[in-house]
């Protein structure tokens, strides 16, 4: 699913340049069946495939440390300091993009990773951590603009690696003049991630 942060900041910028096209967005964790009709095209997190759809590889993610720059990290040391704050995702497994996934990459075995402050929305934690609050795993891709306003900063590595964003629908769909509108502002706007 296309993280409603980032489509619904790049919406104006469609709508400027593809007036005529009126879009409904669907933001649901529940996959749209795109062979009913129930949707057009779709945005998928994952390395695919996405079997009985074309796709169209959109761009890659990554996960780091991120903080308002008034906490001042510097070195990952800093962190024994700060409050970790934590996203508990819907599927949990020891690669996902968390603070126990940031430890072993870090090597920073002195880190106890399981304290702090947990959140099931995202939301929740990031506005924390806009306001100096502590410092959550938080993707580039979907807090680029809040990245390049300097609200959050991401003072050091290492990154963990997530997966790509997809568009996906049927062939017949995927042929479209809409959808291909839709794939050109994608990878565009993506681009500029």
């Amino acid at each position: 699913m296309w993280h409603r942060r980032l489509l619904i900041a790049a919406l104006a910028r469609f709508r400027a340049r593809h007036p005529d096209i009126d879009l409904r967005l669907q933001a649901t964790e529940a996959i749209a069946d795109l062979e009913t009709g129930a949707a057009d095209a779709a945005v998928r997190y994952g390395t695919g495939p996405f079997p009985g759809l074309m796709s169209h590889h959109l761009c890659d993610d990554a996960f780091g440390v991120l903080a308002s720059p008034r906490l001042g990290l510097r070195c990952p040391r800093d962190l024994a300091n700060v409050t970790l704050l934590h996203v508990d995702w819907h599927h949990r497994s020891a690669d996902a993009p968390g603070w126990p996934h940031w430890r072993r990459l870090a090597g920073a075995a002195w880190l106890d990773a399981g304290r702090g402050l947990r959140f099931t929305d995202d939301s929740h934690a990031l506005q924390l951590a806009i306001a100096g609050e502590g410092a959550v795993i938080g993707s580039l891709i979907l807090l680029r603009d809040e990245l390049a306003s300097g609200v959050l900063v991401q003072p050091f590595g290492p990154l963990i690696p997530g997966a790509g964003y997809h568009l996906v629908a049927t062939a017949a769909r995927m042929a479209s003049s809409e959808v291909q509108a839709l794939r050109d502002w994608l990878i565009a706007d993506c681009a500029g991630a």
